[in-house]
């Protein structure tokens, strides 16, 4: 019971860390992916560390290191690809507001300073 408590505390942490009330659709879906690997990475990390320390054999550890390394793949992936979509939708924003600073000079309602910027 406390070990589920404690996961669920975790999750908690790891949206507001990652700011999933505010994410995006795609974003959301990367966040989640991201949480569910991270228990699973922690938990073969675990054992493959007590494994390290006991004896075994070669092909026990061959696929406990093999489990591992797809383990850290897999959230590694996803955690590259939400900072690949939260790049681009940051290029995204900045390509708008461009747009719009750019169309308030044409329209002659700008400032000084935003034409001077835009120049």
């Amino acid at each position: 019971m406390l070990r589920k408590e404690n996961l669920e505390r975790q999750v908690e942490e790891m949206r507001l860390s990652f700011c999933y009330a505010d994410a995006l659709p795609m974003e959301k879906l990367l966040i989640e992916q991201i949480i569910l690997c991270w228990p699973r990475l922690y938990i073969i990390e675990l054992i493959h560390h007590s494994n390290q320390r006991e004896s075994h054999t070669i092909t026990s550890g061959i696929y406990l290191e093999k489990l591992l390394t797809n383990s850290q793949k897999r959230f590694m992936r996803a955690v590259d690809m939400l900072m690949r979509v939260r790049k681009m939708q940051a290029q995204m924003d900045l390509s708008e507001a461009k747009r719009y600073a750019i169309n308030l000079v044409r329209s002659k309602k700008a400032t000084p300073l935003l034409k001077a910027l835009t120049d």
